[in-house]
């Protein structure tokens, strides 16, 4: 009688385990695996060189390239807005008013809420790729710029933005204006992922899927690489902030505001590679939670 394999015992043994089970553990051992690479972050001297980007095509063979898509359908938007809308209008106030969006992009969260009954605006530096959906729903779209909002004090009921914050110059100043326009009693949710210090915070999940790659190479090293495979160069800008500076700005205007709900989202799945080059890390990233820290959800009211 022939045997089975080690790994294929255990891929038998891991299918006949509940899924609820199999997350847990591995979740217990990302966490076993984030103390042990704290732990060596912390022991660890300053390497103020970047990995050679020939070890880019050894880590590209142990990271699978993401099968994401970034390009919506106009059916993946309009599905994209109606899900931020049911988000927004569970903790929003409960009679539609006016609503901001900040980098509204194709506003079709806007459109959604607009057909909910709100007067609903939208405003980005870059307003070519509005959907025209949006303004047949009756949403104003305008080009401005979020550090310097043209709207007076107290004008809306609801400023949101998706997937923003992490790619503004200035979030400190953006969020003071969000305040400042904030009718008493109006709620302010933001919600964004992908920051720059953590596993994936290039947002290069379609072409290189190596986690930390802001961090452990240096960036035109990495154009330079991509531009030699073929491979697209263009990815969106990123924030140098750190988790730190995040909490101070959503901090910094507690006699202005009421925090309903904050919530960070923490990525263990990689600290491997922290443990692996933690010369590199300490060098670079400006914390350990800034690591880690991938994703912030929060709701804010005015008083």
């Amino acid at each position: 009688m022939s045997r089975v394999p080690r790994r294929g015992r255990l891929a038998q043994l891991a299918r006949v385990i509940p899924a609820p089970v199999r997350t847990s553990v591995k979740e217990a051992g990302n966490r076993l695996q984030a103390i042990r690479a704290r732990q060596r972050f912390d022991a660890a001297k300053f390497e103020s060189r970047t990995l050679d980007i020939r070890a880019l095509d050894i880590l590209q063979r142990r990271y699978r390239v993401a099968e994401v898509n970034y390009e919506y359908a106009p059916a993946d938007r309009l599905a994209r807005g109606r899900e931020r809308r049911a988000a927004i209008e569970a903790h929003a106030p409960r009679a539609p008013g006016a609503s901001l969006e900040i980098g509204s992009a194709d506003a079709m969260t806007s459109a959604e809420l607009a057909r909910a009954g709100w007067k609903a605006t939208g405003i980005d530096i870059d307003i070519s790729r509005t959907d025209v959906r949006a303004g047949d729903a009756g949403v104003t779209v305008m080009e401005m710029d979020a550090t310097r909002l043209l709207f007076p004090d107290a004008s809306f009921d609801l400023v949101f933005s998706f997937n923003v914050f992490e790619h503004l110059p200035d979030p400190a100043s953006t969020f003071s204006e969000i305040v400042r326009v904030l009718r008493p009693g109006g709620v302010a949710y933001i919600s964004f992922t992908g920051l720059r210090w953590s596993p994936h915070g290039a947002h290069m999940y379609k072409v290189i899927n190596v986690p930390y790659i802001t961090v452990l190479f240096n960036e035109a090293d990495v154009l330079a690489y991509l531009r030699e495979k073929g491979l697209p160069d263009r990815f969106p800008w990123v924030n140098e902030y750190s988790i730190e500076r995040f909490r101070k700005v959503f901090r910094g205007h507690a006699s202005a505001l009421a925090t309903l709900h904050y919530e960070e989202t923490w990525n263990r799945w990689h600290t491997d590679l922290i443990a692996e080059y933690p010369g590199v890390f300490k060098a670079r990233a400006p914390s350990f939670d800034s690591l880690l820290v991938d994703s912030v959800h929060a709701r804010f009211r005015r008083l």
